[in-house]
């Protein structure tokens, strides 16, 4: 569509798009995820057919690429407060590495300004008696391309167990979120 076609255009040289490259959609698939600027798009397709366009870019920040897994995926986040459950993601994360969060808003049904707030929290045990915040992302109301941001922070403990948290106020808010964390090395 064209408005899809000119959404695409625009963001040709803009840095610091998030990416989440996932083997799956599931917690705990496998995913990639890292800061990029598109420097191709091109549209294709006949009158006809199914409309497709190819995208080119790359890394551009100084963290790189770094390598996780699908924290949480949820479809329907509304009134108060929720939390996705917990990774063991022991094989990946040490208190020497960095972790980095990429949270993608894609749905947002909101009646007023209700914010949606999404942090990652840590703990050494899987029911997160003594759970310590890594990082939260910015309250939005956005949905969609504009909806995406990058977080990172060292982690200065050995816990083992990760999950994301999310805080509404509103039930007539209903948000779906796509959240990946991954580690690197790389500051």
């Amino acid at each position: 569509t064209d408005a899809l076609d000119s959404a695409r255009f625009a963001e040709i040289g803009s840095s610091a798009k998030v990416v989440t490259v996932a083997a799956g959609a599931t917690e705990g698939s496998r995913a990639y995820i890292f800061q990029s600027m598109m420097t191709e798009y091109t549209p294709r397709g006949t009158v006809g057919e199914l409309f497709g366009y190819n995208v080119n870019g790359g890394a551009n920040s100084g963290e790189g690429l770094a390598r996780g897994y699908v924290l949480w995926t949820s479809t329907d986040v509304s009134s108060g407060s929720s939390a996705g459950t917990g990774q063991d993601l022991s094989a990946a994360a040490s208190s020497s590495l960095y972790a980095y969060g990429a949270l993608h808003v894609l749905t947002a049904a909101t009646s007023g300004a209700t914010a949606i707030t999404v942090r990652v929290e840590s703990d050494n045990s899987s029911t997160f008696p003594s759970a310590a915040t890594v990082f939260t992302f910015t309250a939005t109301t956005a949905k969609g391309a504009g909806a995406a941001e990058w977080k990172s922070a060292l982690l200065g403990s050995t816990d083992r167990w990760f999950r994301g948290v999310t805080t509404t106020a509103s039930s007539a808010s209903h948000y779906s979120v796509h959240l990946a964390l991954g580690f690197s090395s790389a500051a």
